[in-house]
């Protein structure tokens, strides 16, 4: 009995480490491919639109790309009129700011909405403009 807890101890250890050898020769994850980046940063340069371009070193940067070349681009900040150059290789993740007019209008429609239903419903439910029958 004391023989098998001894084998499948050094079975579990002897598991343990080679897995342990196996995700440290794995080099640690990186963002998208450069020539990803690349092609998304050349689209929002083209197109105009707003982002928001996360880096390696866990810095967001959020405004309007104004210029790029083969190894860095320019952002020009939302908030800040500044302007600043980061390389390709430091981009974890791009993503598009969505408009405000957009979000604004989603939410006049929605308060809207419930409002009208306030209104043009019956009593119990549309408290305001109906009085109470009682």
């Amino acid at each position: 009995m004391v023989q098998k807890v001894i084998a499948l101890s050094l079975v579990a250890v002897l598991a343990l480490q080679l897995l342990a050898s196996t995700a440290a020769a794995q080099p640690p994850p990186t963002g998208p491919p450069v020539e990803g980046t690349r092609a998304r940063v050349q689209t929002l340069l083209a197109s105009r639109s707003k982002a928001e371009v996360t880096f390696q070193d866990g810095t967001k940067v959020r405004g309007q790309i104004v210029a790029a070349d083969d190894t860095s681009f320019t952002i020009r900040e939302e908030t800040t009129p500044r302007e600043s150059t980061w390389q390709y290789l430091d981009v974890t993740s791009i993503d598009t700011i969505a408009w405000n007019r957009r979000k604004t209008a989603i939410t006049l429609a929605i308060v809207g909405s419930v409002l009208a239903v306030l209104c043009l419903a019956p009593f119990p439910v549309g408290f305001l403009c109906h009085d109470d029958p009682s």
